[in-house]
């Protein structure tokens, strides 16, 4: 690895003008300090490979003298744990799916990202290398499990995040050091913003590195299909061999899009809320489909257009919220839930979710807590 903070960054791809591209969006975007090298083919790029340190790899699949998958399987194989993001003029659904259940960190469409779609999974593939190397070396102790949990933290969205006409938040508190709770803001085709929150079944280590696997699966799709329902049907395809005899994965995938303040959804056992500026519970968002790993035949549909109104406020959470018992046994029940929404709902969506994990942390009164906790706040402006 490069010195700290530095990267060393091998951009293996054939068009110059593309490498010059890169290299302006890197410096532009990336945040941290990085030297870039280029080559034009797979032997060329193999060959600095073996002669100069590497902490990420850009791969464009076609190449003068390699072409698809099997470019990168070639490199995989040289490349070891260093994290490889695939950039690719091919809008092969199969073939984004098959890479990154196959080890790549991403796969980004040439034609429909712009330098922030390659500069997030730079940042991301570099963060979960380090998680990788680190729950590998750092599993043996309760210190170990503990750092754990902060590399798997790093993994949510930057509380910087905006989405134009909208005001953003999220939080995820696992059970135990790491957690299955998930929660995202993704770009989408067409300058949409997907926002999803998950539940794998169970918590603890093995449920936080399977849904570390559902949110790469589901970013490799999101830059191919713009429709949540089909995203959704075709991950579930995609997670039917990795899913163990009883585990399944709750999600809720939305498709928000700023220029006219609509959404559609797809619901994987999962259901959204929507409160309007009054703070009265204006909508549920639903539908009657089974998890994730449930049904390897369902096909999940897309809602119908739902419109926001100034002022609305949607609301995402996983079941460890309201069913978390207090130390007499008794729940965190949702109508608590929606008075303490209404009664907050002129704070900032970053208020409002700190209000709602302290209010829960009071109500259980030192009761341990058993499930993984996720709320996600999104406000209309």
């Amino acid at each position: 690895m490069a010195e700290k903070n530095h990267l060393e960054i091998l951009v293996i791809e054939d068009s110059a003008t593309m490498v010059q591209m890169i290299d302006l969006w890197l410096d532009g975007g990336l945040g941290s300090p990085y030297t870039m090298k280029s080559a034009e083919t797979l032997a060329e790029g193999l060959q600095l490979l073996a002669q100069d340190s590497t902490d990420v790899i850009v791969l464009d699949l076609n190449l003068p003298d390699s072409e698809g998958l099997k470019t990168f399987y070639a490199l995989r194989e040289k490349a070891g744990s260093i994290p490889i993001v695939i950039m690719s003029s091919d809008e092969d659904e199969e073939a984004a799916v098959t890479a990154v259940r196959n080890g790549a960190q991403d796969y980004v469409v040439k034609g429909n990202f712009d330098e922030n779609l390659l500069i997030r999974p730079l940042r991301f593939a570099i963060e979960r290398t380090g998680r990788q190397r680190a729950e590998r070396e750092l599993r043996k102790t309760q210190e170990q499990v503990f750092l754990a949990r902060v590399v798997q933290q790093s993994l949510f969205p930057e509380d910087s995040t905006t989405i134009p006409g909208f005001d953003v938040a999220g939080r995820c508190v696992p059970a135990e050091s790491t957690g299955g709770d998930y929660y995202d803001f993704v770009r989408m085709i067409g300058g949409k913003w997907g926002i999803v929150v998950g539940d794998v079944s169970g918590h603890g280590l093995a449920a936080a590195l399977f849904m570390i696997g559902a949110r790469a699966v589901l970013r490799a799709l999101v830059t191919s299909y713009a429709d949540v329902g089909v995203i959704l049907s075709r991950m579930n395809l995609v997670l039917e061999d990795d899913l163990s005899e009883g585990r399944f994965v709750t999600l809720f995938l939305l498709c928000l899009n700023p220029e006219d303040k609509t959404l559609r959804f797809a619901s994987a056992g999962h259901p959204g809320f929507v409160f309007d500026a009054s703070g009265e519970l204006k909508k549920t968002l639903e539908a009657d489909y089974p998890p994730v790993g449930v049904d390897p035949e369902a096909e999940f549909e897309t809602s119908s257009d739902v419109t926001l109104e100034p002022g609305d406020l949607l609301f995402l959470h996983t079941d460890g919220l309201t069913e978390y018992e207090n130390s007499d046994e008794e729940l965190y029940d949702k109508q608590r839930l929606y008075e303490l929404i209404k009664t907050n709902r002129d704070r900032s969506a970053a208020e409002i979710v700190d209000v709602i994990f302290k209010d829960v942390e009071d109500f259980a009164q030192g009761a341990t807590q058993l499930d993984d906790i996720t709320a996600v706040v999104v406000k209309c402006l």
